[in-house]
C-alpha cells in the first residue's frame, strides 16, 4: 500500500495566486482613493482590515476579501460603499461582487484548497485538479483567475 501523494503545496500556491490578484483590486484602489478614504461605519474584521490596508498595513486575508467583495450588507458603510462604488467601475465588477463568486467562491478556495492543506491535512490529487479546474480553468473554460484579472486592462473605465 503506497502512502497518499500530497498536493497541498500546488493547491495552496494556486490558491495564493488568486489571492494575489485580488489584492492587487485592492491595491488599485487604495492608489484611487489615495488618504481621502471615509472611515468605516462599523466594526466588522473586513471593514477594519480594509481600513487597516489603507492607511499601510497588511493586505486583508482571501476570508476578508470575500466579505469586502460582496454585497454590503450595511449599504450605509462609507468604507464599504466607496469600495463598491469602485469595483463598479471595473469591466468584471458584476463577477466580482456575485454571490457564486465572492460569497460561495471564495469560501470553498479557502476551506476546501488551501486551509486544509495548510493546517490538518493533506491534499490528494482530485482534490488539487479541482482546485486547479475552479481557479485556473482552461482556454475553453476560464476559472476565477481569468476572471478576476480581466478586469486589469481597463482598471478605472468609470467615473
Amino acid at each position: 500500500c503506497s502512502p497518499q501523494l500530497d498536493y497541498a503545496a500546488i493547491s495552496i500556491e494556486v490558491v495564493k495566486t488568486l489571492e494575489v490578484e485580488l489584492i492587487e483590486i485592492l491595491d488599485s484602489y487604495r492608489r484611487f482613493i489615495g488618504e481621502c478614504y471615509p472611515e468605516p461605519d462599523t466594526e466588522d474584521f473586513a471593514s477594519k482590515a480594509l481600513l487597516a490596508f489603507l492607511q499601510g498595513g497588511k493586505p486583508p486575508t482571501l476570508g476578508a476579501i470575500s466579505y469586502l467583495f460582496r454585497k454590503p450588507k450595511n449599504p450605509d458603510d462609507p468604507l464599504l460603499s466607496s469600495l463598491h462604488q469602485y469595483l463598479a467601475t471595473l469591466p468584471n465588477a458584476e463577477f466580482l461582487t456575485s454571490n457564486r463568486f465572492a460569497k460561495k467562491g471564495l469560501q470553498r478556495v479557502g476551506h476546501k484548497y488551501r486551509n486544509g492543506g495548510a493546517h490538518d491535512s493533506p491534499i490528494d490529487m482530485a482534490t488539487c485538479m479541482e482546485g486547479v479546474k475552479l481557479i485556473v480553468g482552461s482556454i475553453e473554460d476560464p476559472g476565477f483567475l481569468a476572471r478576476v484579472v480581466s478586469g486589469r486592462n481597463g482598471e478605472q473605465q468609470g467615473g
